[in-house]
């Protein structure tokens, strides 16, 4: 029988929705607020666009509506320029990649290939199950029954090195609430070796 993945469980912490940190702009001129959000902002936003779309909203209006239902912060300013961009003929992917901090490689990426496909709220869906809480979903359904499921999960290309695979594996385990996995997959091949 193959060797189980086994890390010790860390206690949850829960992250604070939106941090912001004054910094210095490229330029060296005046202040500007960072544009990071939580996962589980990024995950709801994801999901709700991909909802919209599906139902053949104009994703202008998918922008106008998401917005409207944020609260004040990195998000909301974010979303606002986004939906400035599409109106003004920028393509949603390419809107994205300007607020790296917000929206990674990765997700504009996906979503220009969604684009170029006709298939955005597929990908959409596909984006928010990636950057969604599934994990911490699957630890509460097995609790107490651990011995009872063979546990699969997977590390995505951009934590494939070899600390980034270990600490991927850390927070899996801590989110699904066990200390041992049977089965860690590679999500896909990315650019680090094998």
């Amino acid at each position: 029988m193959p060797k189980k993945l086994q890390r010790k469980v860390a206690p949850r912490k829960s992250a604070p929705a939106v941090s912001e940190t004054p910094k210095k702009d490229s330029a060296g001129g005046g202040m500007f607020q960072s544009r990071r959000v939580s996962t589980k902002l990024l995950n709801e936003f994801t999901n709700q666009l991909a909802v919209l779309l599906d139902a053949g909203i104009p994703v202008t209006k998918c922008l106008r509506i998401l917005e409207g239902q944020m609260s004040a912060g990195a998000m909301k300013r974010a979303l606002m320029e986004i939906r400035e961009d599409v109106e003004g003929g920028t393509s949603l992917s390419e809107s994205f990649a300007k607020h790296p901090k917000t929206f990674d490689s990765l997700y504009t990426n996906m979503v220009a290939a969604g684009e170029a496909g006709g298939v955005q709220d597929v990908i959409l869906n596909r984006l928010a199950e990636m950057y969604g809480d599934a994990e911490s979903v699957v630890g509460e359904a097995i609790a107490g029954r651990r011995d009872e499921v063979f546990l699969v999960s997977k590390v995505l290309p951009s934590n494939a090195s070899r600390q980034g695979t270990l600490r991927a594996a850390d927070q899996s385990l801590a989110k699904l609430g066990t200390d041992c996995m049977d089965l860690y997959l590679l999500h896909w091949e990315g650019s680090h070796p094998l």
